[in-house]
């Protein structure tokens, strides 16, 4: 037997239900929520009373790691971690704290660690193109254990929202064995997603608490290191720092998987302050040890790979938070060190220059241009941000908000960037969609399936296509053409809207209206969690209410509960 809430998590508690510390000190009933769009319940007292201990998250908050903030940090960590969504102390079997512990080097651990290093820590590498993550960090995780303890955690999570996690494996029966074993447990893979992500979170937390009183400066709540010295490697307080930056990576990315916005905007956090402590914030500073697109050594790889994991989540939460990323993007020396060729008027060209991408090897220059793409997304992310957020810049810095002028620009930036494309970025072909059961062919928006080869090259071109919806859709009124040069004739609204639909239709393929096209694309989000593990159940609930529809409608009432089940 378990509660409810423990219930609808797939986790048995013996009737013990997991409540946050704020609800424990008022008595009441947790209702745990665990949805981007779905905050958790507060009382009346509680919200107009905040507090650092309101803020709920399946986990942990990163706040402040610099000067100032280190106790704050520490402090956010362990209350967070304490009420976290997680079941009780001890489980249905009787097992302890120690449980995770005792895991190591057992076949389950080896198996969720093959899981990661197979299946998630390949799109962690995306975009810098090493095996940081899904080898490096095997290997580091030997002699750190918040390495090993974060990696099995998002892999638990994932095989955790997965409908069928063993028909997922195709490894042999041997790994069919051990997650059958897992997933008729008595435990189940959420379970030790949570002790594991509890664990790394408690690790963590040590790793940034100085030992000794004096170990804390004006500036950083550990000693700072230099990679520029070579001396990167050695331990703060008792750590090293890139494994912290690594750690919170992955961190990051099993708050990407159930899409809580809170825990994962706070890792993002953390992550930009950790970063701080390197070479004593000098990455904001040009050196020319960090230029170059490829690294010299192990240590700036690990920077750069988890940096650029970084930006893109940052760039994703910033868009889905509707504010300005935390990533400076006009600091070219920071975007120089991490690898991205960029002139000093802020564009990559291939014109002659001293980063121009026509001094590169061929072989190079995919990747800077999806650096620089990123780059330009997180530009228009911060374009997109409401007024507030300009506001408070201009009162900080002065930076005035951006204008038709501005917009422009930035599309004109877009524009000179898809010119710049090799062949490498166009498909490299295109296939009909099967006829259905009733014999007709698939339409608009999945009449076809594109192919690509290199999966660097069409993650690149699904931001851009994306990157011109946004630009379409946010562009301003009065530059909507729609009358011809020269006519003198009066502005055509209609007209100007229909000629922005097509171009919305040459990057979506079709604007979804029909019920069966509708019901196409929510048979392709659902199948993303069942298959992948990353949670899309709040994104079909927004769409159906936006069209005034249900589950029933498509014939789909069995997702009522497996959605249910994820918040």
């Amino acid at each position: 037997m378990s509660s409810p809430e423990c219930r609808s998590r797939k986790i048995k508690c013996d009737e013990r239900k997991p409540r946050c510390g704020q609800c424990m000190r008022r008595d009441r009933v947790c209702h745990l929520q665990d949805s981007v769009f779905k905050r958790h319940a507060f009382s009346f007292e509680a919200e107009s009373t905040p507090t650092r201990s309101s803020q709920l998250i399946d986990g942990c908050r990163i706040a402040d790691i610099t000067a100032t903030a280190g106790n704050s940090y520490r402090d956010d960590l362990q209350s967070n971690n304490n009420s976290a969504t997680s079941p009780s102390t001890t489980g249905p079997d009787g097992l302890h704290e120690t449980t995770i512990e005792a895991l190591k080097d057992t076949q389950e651990e080896l198996f969720l660690l093959r899981h990661y290093s197979e299946c998630i820590a390949p799109w962690m590498d995306l975009l810098y193109r090493y095996e940081v993550f899904s080898r490096e960090v095997l290997m580091l995780a030997r002699k750190h254990p918040i390495l090993r303890y974060a990696a099995c955690a998002v892999a638990a999570k994932q095989l955790g929202q997965m409908r069928a996690p063993v028909a997922t494996v195709l490894r042999g029966t041997t790994q069919e064995r051990i997650a059958e074993r897992l997933v008729r447990g008595r435990l189940g893979f959420v379970w030790y997603g949570i002790k594991y992500y509890e664990k790394a979170i408690q690790t963590l937390v040590k790793s940034i608490t100085p030992k000794e009183p004096q170990a804390t400066t004006a500036n950083h709540p550990s000693p700072a290191v230099s990679l520029s010295k070579g001396d990167l490697m050695v331990r703060a307080d008792g750590e090293d720092p890139i494994v912290r930056l690594l750690g919170t990576c992955i961190l990051i990315q099993y708050e990407h998987l159930s899409a809580n916005r809170d825990a994962w905007s706070g890792h993002l956090t953390g992550f930009s302050k950790l970063l701080d402590l390197i070479d004593g914030g000098k990455l904001l500073e040009q050196h020319p040890i960090y230029e170059q697109v490829y690294p010299w050594t192990k240590d700036i790889m690990e920077v750069k790979a988890g940096f650029w994991n970084f930006v893109v989540n940052d760039l994703e939460e910033s868009f889905v938070s509707h504010r300005r990323t935390r990533i400076n993007t006009e600091n070219l020396a920071l975007w120089r060190n991490m690898g991205l060729l960029i002139e000093d008027y802020g564009r990559t060209t291939l014109t002659s220059g001293p980063y121009s991408l026509s001094t590169t090897a061929e072989h190079v220059r995919d990747k800077v241009l999806c650096y620089s793409l990123i780059r330009l997304m997180c530009k228009l992310v911060c374009h997109l941000a409401p007024a507030s957020e300009w506001e408070a810049l201009s009162v900080a810095s002065g930076e005035p908000r951006p204008t038709t002028r501005t917009f422009t620009s930035l599309e004109g930036e877009f524009d000179a960037w898809y010119e710049m494309l090799s062949p490498s970025f166009y498909p490299d072909g295109k296939f009909s969609t099967p006829a259905d059961a009733g014999g007709a062919e698939g339409s608009g928006l999945f009449s076809q399936e594109i192919w690509f080869s290199n999966d660097l090259c069409s993650t690149t071109m699904m931001y851009y296509h994306m990157a011109r919806l946004l630009l379409l859709i946010h562009r301003p009124s009065h530059l909507l053409s729609a009358s011809p040069a020269g006519s003198g004739g009066s502005f055509d609204l209609l007209r100007a809207f229909r000629e922005t639909e097509q171009k919305l239709r040459l990057h979506a393929s079709e604007v979804i209206s029909i019920v069966r096209e509708r019901k196409g694309l929510v048979e392709i989000l659902t199948g993303i969690q069942d298959s992948l593990g990353i949670a899309t159940g709040y994104r079909v609930k927004a769409l159906l209410q936006e069209w005034g529809m249900s589950y029933q409608e498509f014939g789909m009432e069995a997702r009522l509960t497996a959605e249910e089940q994820l918040g």
